[in-house]
């Protein structure tokens, strides 16, 4: 259930609050480190599709896909390099 709620949250975080300076950074550390995949997958996604040109969200995106312990964050990660960066050249190999 705590995985859930705290999806919920980003997703209206991100669509409720975009312009609100929190915003970012709150997804950015929910991405990086929540206890649950779930929302760290949902962290992610938001990520890549609301802030596609903050500077850190590539690099961001690149870390969680080599190395956040779940498959299911991991995947996500590479699933969202594919739709938004398919010309980096780090996207291809991963």
């Amino acid at each position: 259930m705590l995985g859930l709620l705290g999806r919920v949250e980003v997703y209206q975080m991100e669509r409720g609050w975009k312009d609100d300076a929190e915003t970012l950074p709150m997804l950015k550390e929910r991405a990086r480190s929540d206890a649950s995949a779930d929302v760290r997958m949902a962290a992610v996604g938001e990520l890549a599709r609301g802030w596609k040109d903050d500077a850190e969200t590539l690099p961001m995106l690149k870390e969680r896909a080599r190395s956040d312990e779940s498959g299911g964050v991991r995947r996500t990660a590479v699933q969202e390099l594919a739709r938004g960066w398919k010309d980096d050249a780090e996207t291809l190999p991963m």
